[in-house]
């Protein structure tokens, strides 16, 4: 026995640290730190005792050995455990996918299926007519090996489209099957409904006149939508609107996302309630216009606009503070009359010159356009500051915060609003973009279409979506508001074929859109550069249309609605009708107003011509010209609007001169009305079958 106590001593060595302390403690490297045949007071449960250094190296290496061995059995046992799990949940959903006939290839071909899509890092996305390929979000583990497919896929988030049997089958990681179901028994839109009344068969003739059935009343097809932008028309009440025989209108998504927010409109009871309009609303996805302020100018070739239209180079700060807040609707100069002059060039003084003219005027369009091409491979990043998979990360232009707009907000968005009518978000491309990035973008579009399909339906069947979206912008806004309890917003989805001026997309585009459970269709993205080109791809994807309803069956094919979106000149109106279009939309009528113009018959502008002694080239007519500074007459004689009902050309010539605002908004309601009287005009000529006579009495030659 040793008497002396450790602690008198002066902790001259490790030992002092070391006494005391349980031998499980103490690491092998404190041990061997101790002095040779130095004694150390270590302690084993609840036993103290006496050991040199190499003695208690030996008894702490044994310990760690065992300690091992347990580790190793364990960690034995759990894999076994993990591989029975396995193996149970993809004998559950191969004995699923074998109930609803949605079996996959033979076992003897999984093995090779699955290397080939392991090495491409693809799934594959099944249709009736194509294959699309999505990219995986994560990377495949080269470590992890799948014995079958079935294994693999249900790892993966996947999404099967399956047309022959209309049925959805979605697959999301170490989840079991989450549903797979008939298409439209989820899909069936209560309260809506499109039925066609007339259809002509023609080859220059395949109008057709239709019902689109809502819960807040019906539209008569085909039909205008006027665009109330950010929930109102400009200077316009919407008393006036109605007046006009106005069936349905327009508002913007992104523009209610920036001001004053989709949540706040559902809190005072929806969009309909917040801008007094009891009628039907159709709200876009809000991605046209956060990639039409990214590619800047040559967002103008979407919309058609001249190429030559000349531009303000010179302005000042002041003025370039206001066009960073205002949108782009506003962002339009006084030679909006110029629209249709795609193919001309403008001097110095803003005349329209042709493009023969000399070899200057042909060597300045070619710089222009290749400075368009150049500026499309930029994006202005002051406002889309990322896209890729998830959607697309922008500024806003009225706070400067920083916000996703993705498929899924999108939705939730819309639903807020509670508009009848919805539309998928899209990439819209431009004309000058190649087809690479157009198929790229294409692909990426259907992907968003499925993901908008899915928020979709559970904004539709959820019980507690309120609740839901509730939850999620109180995290978004770090607020504690509860909303108050509200009955769902019925409303049906349109989906838009993309594919640009290439008839392989769009055809393409056309197989994968018409065969997904939305309730109508539209047609998007560049239309080309000129009229001739917007008239071609129109023609394509309305031929592509008809061809896929002719192969389908009559029991399980049902009519859908067709949108032409950003389409408002006359004569393209009248184009679209005649390939089977249903519904337009544009800014041009409320535009026009704004900026002075009223769109006129042919036999005014005729009578118009006789006094001014020379030839009007549209259909609008500017109401500065001198000759109505005396003429007491209204706009059109036989026009039964409010504003020719109750006021003279004289009077309106003067309220452009003094500049007044209520130009606009009497301009506005008479150019509503007009568009609303063409357009039964236009179908009251299906039913009599002399379309053809419409052309006479509106379009300009």
């Amino acid at each position: 026995m040793i008497n002396k106590n450790p602690y008198s001593e002066k902790k001259n060595d490790i030992s002092d640290k070391l006494n005391y302390k349980n031998i499980n403690d103490v690491s092998i490297h404190e041990l061997n730190c101790l002095k040779n045949n130095r004694a150390v007071y270590l302690k084993r449960g609840n036993m103290f005792f006496i050991s040199s250094k190499e003695e208690a190296l030996e008894k702490k290496k044994n310990y760690m050995i065992k300690l091992k061995l347990q580790i190793f059995f364990v960690y034995i046992i759990l894999n076994i455990l993990i591989v029975l799990v396995i193996s149970k949940n993809v004998v559950y959903n191969e004995k699923k996918l074998k109930n609803k006939n949605c079996m996959l290839p033979n076992r003897r071909h999984k093995n090779d299926l699955l290397k080939r899509q392991v090495k491409n890092r693809k799934v594959i996305l099944f249709n009736d007519h194509n294959i699309e390929l999505i990219n995986l979000k994560r990377k495949y583990n080269k470590r992890t090996k799948y014995k079958n497919l079935d294994a693999f896929i249900t790892n993966l988030k996947v999404t099967h489209v399956v047309n022959h049997n209309k049925s959805i089958i979605t697959y999301v990681k170490k989840k079991k099957l989450l549903f797979s179901n008939k298409i439209y028994n989820h899909f069936n839109y209560p309260g809506f409904d499109f039925s066609v009344l007339k259809e002509n068969n023609n080859e220059q003739d395949k109008s057709r006149i239709g019902i689109i059935k809502t819960p807040r009343g019906d539209i008569e097809t085909p039909n205008f939508l006027f665009c109330a932008t950010k929930g109102c028309m400009k200077s316009t009440p919407i008393d006036f609107i109605k007046k006009c025989n106005t069936q349905v209108i327009l508002s913007n998504t992104f523009h209610l996302l920036i001001q004053p927010k989709p949540h706040i409109i559902f809190q005072l009871g929806g969009l309909h309630k917040f801008m007094n309009w009891n009628s039907p609303i159709l709200t876009d996805s809000g991605g046209y216009q956060i990639f039409s302020m990214s590619f800047g100018s040559v967002s103008n070739e979407i919309k058609r606009k001249c190429a030559g239209t000349p531009q303000i180079t010179k302005m000042s700060i002041k003025n370039k503070k206001k066009d960073n807040l205002n949108n782009e609707e506003d962002q339009v100069n006084n030679n909006f009359i110029n629209n249709n002059c795609e193919n001309n060039m403008y001097n110095k003084k803003g005349k329209c010159l042709s493009n023969n003219n000399n070899s200057n005027n042909n060597n300045n369009n070619n710089n222009n356009s290749e400075k368009s091409v150049t500026d499309t491979n930029n994006l202005n990043k002051q406002i889309i500051l990322k896209l890729n998979e998830k959607g697309a990360e922008y500024k806003s232009y009225y706070d400067g915060s920083i916000d996703l707009l993705s498929p899924e907000s999108s939705i939730q968005s819309q639903y807020l609003l509670g508009s009848d009518f919805i539309l998928v978000l899209d990439e819209c491309t431009p004309y000058h973009v190649d087809k690479i990035y157009t198929e790229k973008s294409m692909h990426r579009s259907h992907r968003w279409y499925v993901r908008c399909l899915a928020e979709f339906y559970k904004s539709q069947n959820m019980k507690n979506y309120h609740e839901y979206l509730n939850d999620i912008y109180n995290k978004k806004y770090k607020t504690n508001d509860k909303w108050i309890k509200r009955d769902k917003n019925n409303q049906a989805i349109y989906g838009i074929i993309q594919g640009g001026i290439y008839p392989d997309l769009r055809l393409k585009s056309c197989d994968f859109v018409y065969n997904l459970p939305f309730f109508g269709l539209c047609i998007g993205g560049c239309l080309g550069k000129d009229k001739d080109m917007m008239y071609a791809v129109i023609k394509q994807t309305m031929d592509i249309i008809h061809d896929i309803k002719k192969k389908k069956e009559k029991n399980t094919y049902k009519e859908k609605p067709i949108h032409l979106l950003g389409i408002g000149q006359i004569k393209d109106i009248i184009y679209g009708v005649k390939q089977g279009i249903d519904t337009f939309d544009c800014v041009i009528p409320s535009r026009l107003a704004r900026h002075g113009y009223f769109l006129s018959k042919i036999k005014t502008i005729e009578t118009i011509e006789k006094k001014l002694k020379r030839k009007l080239q549209n259909e609008y007519i500017k109401i500065k010209l001198s000759i109505f500074q005396s003429d007491n007459q209204p706009l059109e004689e036989d026009c039964a609007c409010y504003t020719c009902q109750h006021y003279s050309r004289a009077y309106l010539h003067h309220l452009y001169k003094i500049n007044d605002n209520l130009l606009g908004t009497l301009l506005t309601i008479h150019n509503v009305y007009y568009m609303n009287h063409l357009m039964q005009d236009i179908r009251n000529s299906i039913k009599e079958g002399n379309i053809n006579q419409i052309e006479q009495k509106y379009i300009k030659k």
